[in-house]
């Protein structure tokens, strides 16, 4: 229902194409080498495969596709792993950051 959401909302932007929506992990790499989108947006607890590692499939697939990562949990030993997945952090919803120089208030 929130990825089907999501989804809605961005495919309303006119500068914006949705290419695919998976509700689980599995399968991420396959997809990404399919529709090779420009960006991912991944949910860290996604069922079925985690996303940790849905994101280390879609660098694998696609080394060039930026990967956004997003999560409903203020945890901060899972933004370190996937700071060690994905590169480029840019921002964190509230919580203590361990990557100042990463950090944006934008």
């Amino acid at each position: 229902m929130i990825a089907e959401g999501i989804a809605a909302l961005l495919a309303a932007a006119p500068d914006l194409e949705v290419v695919c929506v998976l509700l689980g992990g599995v399968g991420i790499g396959v997809q990404a080498a399919l529709y090779k989108p420009d960006v991912a947006l991944v949910d860290v607890c996604m069922g079925g495969l985690n996303g940790i590692n849905a994101v280390a499939e879609v660098r694998r697939a696609l080394p060039d596709c930026r990967v956004l990562g997003v999560s409903a949990y203020d945890d901060s030993a899972l933004v370190a792993q996937i700071v060690t997945r994905v590169l480029n952090p840019r921002c964190t919803r509230g919580g203590s950051w361990p990557y100042p120089s990463a950090k944006s208030n934008t």
